[in-house]
């Protein structure tokens, strides 16, 4: 085996000791063995060979806890809630932003920082390796980690960054950008990307305030005193420099009326240096950009002066790209307003500028980035909006194409819908051109707005496949009013190819339909295939609702049929026509219809038979009781040709029923009647001989017994009363 050599030793982070460098000795740490001509027998290296204690995964580095430390109630806090934001920072090499895991580093960073805030503001002095945090007590450490790639302090103290001032009523969004910014500089490659202090400052923070230095700048991430060998550290301190000679300054400037001899040092007040340290801190950065753009553009006002908007375009551009990638949105509003000044001066140049401030890609990164705030849509926003005249629609449209999250689309949607207020008929025009999310966005701001232009544009949309779209439809089925949404609309609406809006819509249509819909339904119905139950159901359903005289007539000889060879052959129909008439009759009332419901029931296969009985429970529970709506009943014989069948002879304020009284008759079903009364001529009772002869079209019923003439004059009064228009007489 080739001997370790301290001359090819490397450091690796995490370890205190050293490991060899060249990949002979790499497999030999990683449990591999390489021998070379030389080298001794397996055998004699089992003695050798020192056990190697196992290496700790790249996941298990990276996310073992930071150091614990004690102190007050608040430094204790503040340990926690760095240790969790420095975990969940470092987590982002690992893990994909999606991840479960990223979600709960996430949260155990929002609850230690709300709990740390909670005893005091944050205000962290940054050295090497420490966070101490300063407050009332003191000066106490409460971040502590000498490993440099995990050193959430060295990363912070490399790029210049001396304190960080977090205060208590810090928003969660700038938490998060803090946590993204602190992110990128753990994966980042350093030549693609901005130092902390770079990226801070681009943040706009409101609540979060960093002071940092400038020129502390390592040759590379690992290359500092403490990781470069003697002889480096001798010759960068004996290579050239340049040094400014310290009295550069002198002789001191004269003073009339002072004395150089009693300057003495004195201790600046904390407010002074306060004050100093806020001009120059992260806080102040886009208000000192916005004034000197204003600056500027006062010199393009001038007449005198020969800068133009063109030499200062540049610049506004700039920062107008920084503010808006911010969120900084009150600084961007007086931005716009600096350049909207110039109209009178220069009205074609100035609103060119201006409408850069709102384009597609402008609108993007404000949606973006005001999305990180509580949803709520901010007011400058709609003041830059106004301030910039023209149609903002199309670059709302294109902005909501490019930015896919929920909270930019929410603020987007907002917009949208005071834009779609302005010009109703342009978002029409739009909503068949557009993304099927985009035009879902533009349907339900029309309908807020203008709901009869909503409903014409849906009916552009309606034969459009989108989830999104048949969304919408959804809402406008159910919210809209009838006015809005008369019938004959929702019978178009029935062509849509989505099952869920044509069940929305049978619903709807069942409400506000009438007897002219009657028929549409009946071809709706016959147009279905033989698996669409739930939609057959819906047809039986609506029909029922819109014509119920017309539906049991029609469902009561599906489910039932009145012919003996209908009956004989209906048994085994279980077609969808079946599952309609049974949820057709499931919403009539009368006992007929629970009479039909029972007699398929018997005749049908396991699934048509748990829907009869779900019916059936559904009927009770509207109220539907067997029995309580007979107006006259009792036994008699019904004759048909040469045969006479003895049953009962039940009257309804729908139906005609005969029911035969001997098993066999009923098996047969040749003398079961069931007679809708809208379809009876003509009753004829003869109370001498105790009989009742009713007519419909070309066929008669005979009737006789005692209570032939009892049901018979009940059936008189019911049809006289329902104003069918039956002629009857009585001997």
């Amino acid at each position: 085996m080739a001997p370790l050599d301290d001359s090819v030793m490397a450091e690796v982070p995490g370890q205190t000791g050293p490991v060899e460098g060249d990949l002979d000795a790499a497999a030999t740490i990683m449990g591999a063995t390489t021998l070379d001509e030389t080298s001794q027998s397996p055998d004699d290296l089992v003695d050798d060979a020192e056990e190697v204690p196992p290496q700790p995964t790249l996941e298990e580095h990276l996310l073992a806890d930071d150091r614990t430390l004690t102190g007050s109630p608040h430094a204790t806090a503040t340990n926690a809630a760095l240790r969790a934001l420095a975990r969940a920072a470092r987590s982002f090499l690992i893990y994909d932003s999606h991840n479960e895991a990223i979600r709960q580093f996430l949260r155990d960073y929002q609850e230690a920082t709300r709990a740390a805030l909670k005893l005091g503001p944050l205000e962290l002095e940054v050295r090497p390796f420490e966070l101490v945090l300063v407050s009332d007590l003191g000066e106490e450490v409460v971040y502590l980690q000498r490993e440099r790639d995990k050193s959430l302090a060295f990363r912070l103290y490399r790029d210049g960054v001396r304190r960080v001032n977090i205060h208590p009523d810090v928003e969660w969004g700038e938490l998060l950008r803090l946590l993204e910014i602190l992110s990128i500089r753990y994966t980042g490659v350093r030549q693609h990307e901005d130092d902390i202090v770079t990226l801070l400052w681009k943040a706009g923070f409101k609540h979060i305030e960093a002071v940092s230095v400038e020129g502390f700048v390592l040759a590379s991430d690992e290359e500092d005193e403490e990781g470069s060998s003697e002889a480096a550290r001798e010759l960068r301190r004996a290579g050239p420099r340049v040094e400014v000679p310290p009295d550069f300054d002198r002789p001191f400037p004269e003073h009339p009326g002072g004395d150089f001899n009693q300057v003495r040092y004195r201790v600046i007040a904390p407010k002074v240096l306060d004050a100093c340290q806020y001009a120059v801190s992260s806080l102040v950065v886009g208000k000192l950009a916005v004034q000197l753009c204003a600056d500027m553009l006062e010199l393009v006002r001038d007449p005198i002066d020969p800068t133009s908007l063109a030499d200062v375009a540049g610049l506004v551009d700039e920062v107008r790209s920084l503010l808006q990638a911010d969120g900084q949105l009150d600084k961007l509003l007086a931005l716009a307003r600096a350049v909207a000044d110039l109209r009178s001066f220069d009205e074609e140049s100035a609103q060119a500028a201006l409408l850069r401030f709102v384009d597609a890609r402008a609108l993007g990164r404000i949606l973006h980035s005001a999305a990180r705030g509580e949803g709520s849509l901010p007011p400058e926003l709609v003041t830059l909006l106004d301030l910039v005249p023209g149609d903002h629609l199309p670059s709302l449209v294109t902005a909501m194409g490019t930015e896919r999250g929920s909270g930019s689309r929410a603020l987007a949607r907002q917009l949208i819908g005071r834009e779609v207020e302005r010009r109703p008929d342009s978002v029409v025009a739009l909503i068949s051109a557009v993304d099927s999310e985009i035009a879902a966005d533009l349907l339900r701001s029309l309908s807020e707005v203008a709901p009869a232009r909503a409903v014409e544009a849906a009916s552009l949309v309606v034969g459009l496949r989108d989830s999104p779209l048949q969304a919408e439809l959804h809402h406008l089925v159910e919210t809209l009013s009838d006015e809005l949404l008369p019938g004959q609309m929702l019978l178009q609406w029935l062509g849509s190819p989505d099952e869920s809006t044509r069940l929305k819509v049978l619903a709807r249509l069942g409400k506000v339909g009438d007897s002219t819909t009657y028929v549409a339904l009946q071809r709706q119905l016959a147009a279905l295939s033989g698996r669409a139950r739930e939609e057959s159901i819906a047809v039986g359903i609506a029909m029922a609702q819109v014509a119920p005289e017309r539906a049991l007539s029609e469902f009561g000889n599906i489910v039932r049929p009145r012919s003996f060879l209908g009956r004989m052959s209906g048994g085994a129909l279980t077609g969808i026509q079946v599952w309609a008439g049974v949820s057709g009759l499931g919403m009539l009332p009368g006992n007929y219809c629970e009479t039909a419901i029972r007699w398929r029931m018997e005749r049908c296969g396991e699934d048509l038979y748990k829907h009869c009985q779900r019916t059936l429970f559904e009927r009770r529970q509207r109220g539907f009781h067997v029995g309580s709506d007979r107006l006259a009943e009792g036994s008699v014989l019904y004759h048909r040709s040469i045969w006479s069948y003895p049953g009962l002879l039940v009257l309804t304020p729908q139906m005609l029923c005969f029911s035969p009284s001997r098993s066999v008759d009923r098996w047969i079903g040749a003398s079961q009647l069931d007679l809708p009364l809208r379809n009876l001529d003509s009753v004829d009772i003869d109370d001498r001989n105790a009989s009742l002869v009713v007519h419909g079209g070309s066929d008669s019923w005979r009737f006789t017994g005692d209570a032939a003439g009892k049901v018979g004059a009940a059936l008189m009064a019911a049809l006289s009363g329902g104003g069918h228009g039956v002629r009857g007489s009585t001997e």
